[in-house]
């Protein structure tokens, strides 16, 4: 019967429970009521993207099974992929500096792909390769994108003040203002360069930079975040004013391009902070209202989204957001959100 009922809603016009909005809200759980609780910028970004997401994920504490799929073709996931050449990065930036190397020395390409291969006998032991010809064939990939980010660092000759600068994990966790209440925040900063009277807060991205054009605004619909969340960190660290945060894609995949956002296009972000949480505060976790969002979702299965062989994301939870979100009250701030580009801010 249960489970009747709970098919039945899926297929409803209400907003019930089955879809996310609880009964009561959950104000212990909203960070600017509570300072104990500490948010990180990908949770923030969870949010904004899917609050049912973020509900099964940091309040239910909802994990996958942490067991690797085997796949004959492949050695390393997208995930995995991106941790090992982030490490590799910032290990190659760290070595220059403590060597006082040129970047346009030729021992920094060797020192690049030495550490490379250093970092990728640590990445085996934790994920098998299905082949010696698979790793062979990828390990490739992976020197080609070495290179291209020691060019792209060769091109900026950049003046980094720090790399990989974690916050936020000692207990304390940096302040972020929102409309309302500031809340503590956590995460890990790629690089911040100095550019004199100002800071430049860099975060790397390892794949294509196609998700970051114009068109999806400043803020992707709550979706973008860590721009708004790092230059505050990074302002409140160094005690100077950040004048753009930028997103660097320093790989062959991403061509080594570059999103840059002003800090003064920012200025409205605490707002949209706060309606974003009030959703915490009110028990509304409705389902995303963009079935892309769902592409790499760990709960895939729990909401019944899939894709099919041609790249293509089927979502009922998805489309019945998106089915209701002019009309229903339970999805005002998700609206809001979406909006939040093109609105004068609300706060």
């Amino acid at each position: 019967d249960r489970g009747l009922r709970h098919s039945e809603a899926l297929q409803g016009e209400e907003a019930s429970r089955y879809l996310g909005f609880l009964p009561k809200g959950l104000p212990d759980f909203d960070p600017r009521q509570n300072p104990e609780r500490v948010v990180s910028a990908s949770g923030l970004g969870d949010l904004g993207a899917c609050p049912r997401r973020y509900f099964m994920r940091y309040i239910l504490g909802m994990r996958p099974p942490d067991d690797p799929e085997f796949d004959p073709a492949r050695w390393l996931d997208p995930l995995r992929r991106g941790s090992l050449l982030h490490s590799v990065y910032e290990r190659l930036l760290t070595h220059v500096k403590e060597q006082d190397l040129s970047m346009e020395d030729p021992e920094v390409v060797d020192a690049g792909l030495q550490i490379l291969e250093e970092e990728s006998k640590v990445t085996l032991l934790e994920m098998p390769t299905p082949s010696e010809a698979v790793r062979s064939w990828e390990m490739e990939n992976l020197r080609e994108d070495v290179r291209s980010f020691i060019t792209m660092i060769r091109a900026e000759k950049p003046n980094w003040l720090a790399l990989e600068l974690r916050f936020g994990f000692d207990g304390d966790g940096d302040v972020v203002e929102t409309s309302q209440n500031p809340i503590r925040v956590r995460g890990a900063i790629d690089r911040i360069d100095d550019l004199g009277t100002h800071l430049r807060v860099v975060d790397y991205k390892t794949g294509k930079a196609r998700a970051y054009d114009k068109k999806a605004g400043v803020y992707d619909g709550g979706r973008r975040l860590q721009h708004l969340i790092y230059s505050a960190v990074a302002s409140q660290r160094f005690q100077k004013p950040v004048l753009t945060a930028e997103y660097h894609f320093p790989t062959r995949r991403g061509e080594n391009q570059t999103r840059s956002f002003l800090v003064e296009d920012l200025r409205h972000g605490s707002g949209l902070l706060g309606t974003m949480l009030e959703t915490i505060s009110k028990g509304w976790f409705p389902p995303t209202d963009t079935p892309d969002d769902c592409w790499f979702c760990d709960f895939q299965e729990v909401c019944g989204a899939s894709v099919d062989r041609w790249y293509s994301v089927t979502s009922p939870m998805a489309e019945w957001s998106s089915k209701h979100l002019e009309e229903l009250n339970e999805l005002e701030l998700l609206r809001r959100v979406r909006r939040w580009e093109n609105e004068e801010p609300l706060f």
